[in-house]
């Protein structure tokens, strides 16, 4: 699995476009210690419209130190256009073929300069503008601050998790809804690329087994329906069990209630 620090080396690929205000020689936002530089990092590929809503929701944020970047797959169906449209709200962005959702994410985290970092997917949104405001005043908690994300009337997670709970239930956690701090990823290391779709339950496993994090009983993200791992559910399956193998060693640590999730899932049944 490749470091943070070779992610920094990479050169760009032959055929990259980038952008945005750090390129046109802005300078890179600095933070304060009441306001932490959070950066917002958001992967696309094919999506304008789902971008522009992402955009809009970030733009929206009423939080005073946010860093914005956004790392696109080389679409080719406009997304590129929308990018340009709202350059100057978008600290840097690069558009460029990738080797999945994971590397994407490497390379975002690669670019930014925040102590803290969200992943905003395109088409997911924050529920309100004053989300990373509340976010914040939980900082100094834990190095992982999260609550709910929302699709519809399905919550994730189901319920409210604390830190007493199995490693098995606590890695759970929302992806889109948690804020970590950046510093993890030279602890921990970035998202393995052999992952597809469970790239974020192997990171949590990784870290949350030593890590705590701080709960806020809201929804912070409202994200799309579908995605690879809701349109995959064989590969999700067969990535989950292999993440725990690596990092749990054995499968009887899944849990029962996990278990019966798989096979509900796997089978395709009904299963919320």
């Amino acid at each position: 699995m490749a470091t943070l620090a070779e992610y920094k080396q990479q050169g760009p690929h032959a055929s990259r476009h980038e952008g945005g205000r750090y390129l046109q020689g802005k300078s890179v936002y600095s933070g304060t210690a009441d306001a932490p530089l959070v950066s917002v990092v958001t992967v696309v590929f094919n999506n304008k419209d789902g971008l522009e809503k992402t955009i809009l929701s970030v733009r929206a944020q009423t939080y005073k130190n946010i860093e914005f970047v956004i790392i696109d797959g080389g679409s080719k169906d406009g997304t590129q256009d929308i990018i340009r449209k709202h350059e100057q709200s978008i600290d840097y962005w690069m558009s460029e073929p990738d080797k999945g959702i994971s590397d994407a994410f490497n390379k975002g985290i690669a670019k930014i300069h925040g102590e803290w970092v969200i992943f905003l997917n395109a088409d997911d949104s924050f529920s309100g503008p004053t989300v990373l405001d509340e976010m914040s005043k939980q900082f100094y908690n834990a190095p992982v601050v999260t609550g709910f994300a929302r699709s519809g009337q399905k919550l994730i997670p189901k319920r409210v998790l604390r830190n007493a709970d199995s490693l098995t239930v606590r890695v759970m956690v929302s992806h889109q809804a948690s804020i970590i701090r950046t510093s993890l990823f030279e602890t921990y290391g970035v998202f393995d690329i052999s992952y597809k779709v469970r790239m974020d339950y192997e990171f949590w496993l990784r870290v949350l087994r030593n890590e705590k994090f701080h709960f806020i009983d809201q929804i912070l993200v409202e994200f799309a329906p579908g995605g690879a791992s809701a349109t995959n559910w064989k590969k999700y399956f067969a990535e989950e069990l292999r993440a725990n193998k690596k990092n749990l060693g054995i499968f009887r640590l899944i849990g029962l209630s996990r278990i019966f999730f798989y096979f509900e899932r796997y089978f395709g049944k009904k299963s919320e």
